[in-house]
C-alpha cells in the first residue's frame, strides 16, 4: 500500500463510508462514561455494549464533511486507530484485516493496469434502512441499476 498511496486512500474512504460495522463486548466492569453534554453515565458490570462504526466514521468532529467521498483526507489529516474502524478494534476485531488492507490496493491497481471502467448509470443513494454490515446501495438486490462497461486496455 505504501507504493499505492492514492488506491490506498481511495479504499480507506471506501471503507469509512460503507462498511457499518456493529462491535459487541461483555462490559467487565462499571465503566463511567461522560455524555457530549457533559452528563457522567455509568455502564453496569455484565451490560451488552454495542457500538456502530458509522458513528465514528460520520462524525464530522473526526472527519470533515463526513458524507463526501474524498479519499484527499488521507493525506490531509492523521486519523488514529479510534477514529477508523471498519473490521473493528481490539483483540477480537476481524483477523483478515491486516491481508484485506494490503491485497485490495494491490488488487485494484492489477485490475486497472489491464482495464479501464466506464461508469453507465449514477451511482445510486445508499440505503441506511437496511444496513446489515455494509451500507447497501438503495433498491439493492434487485432494483438497483449501477451499469459499469469494462474494456481491457491492449497489451504493449
Amino acid at each position: 500500500p505504501n507504493d499505492l498511496p492514492y488506491t490506498t486512500a481511495c479504499m480507506k474512504e471506501v471503507l469509512r463510508m460503507y462498511i457499518a460495522n456493529l462491535t459487541h463486548r461483555h462490559v467487565s466492569r462499571d465503566i463511567p462514561v461522560k455524555a457530549s453534554t457533559g452528563k457522567w453515565y455509568k455502564i453496569p458490570k455484565n451490560d451488552m455494549l454495542s457500538v456502530a462504526s458509522y458513528t465514528r466514521h460520520y462524525d464530522p468532529d473526526v472527519y470533515k464533511s463526513p458524507h463526501e467521498f474524498r479519499p484527499e483526507r488521507w493525506f490531509e489529516e492523521e486519523h488514529p486507530a479510534k477514529d477508523f474502524w471498519p473490521f473493528a478494534l481490539g483483540k477480537w476485531s476481524c483477523s483478515g484485516k491486516f491481508l484485506a488492507m494490503l491485497e485490495i490496493p494491490l488488487l485494484t491497481a492489477l485490475f486497472f493496469r489491464d482495464f479501464d471502467a466506464e461508469l453507465l448509470d449514477p451511482v445510486p443513494e445508499a440505503d441506511w434502512e437496511r444496513v446489515v454490515a455494509s451500507v447497501r446501495p438503495q433498491g439493492w438486490p434487485y432494483d438497483t441499476n449501477c451499469r459499469v462497461k469494462f474494456i481491457r486496455r491492449s497489451q504493449s
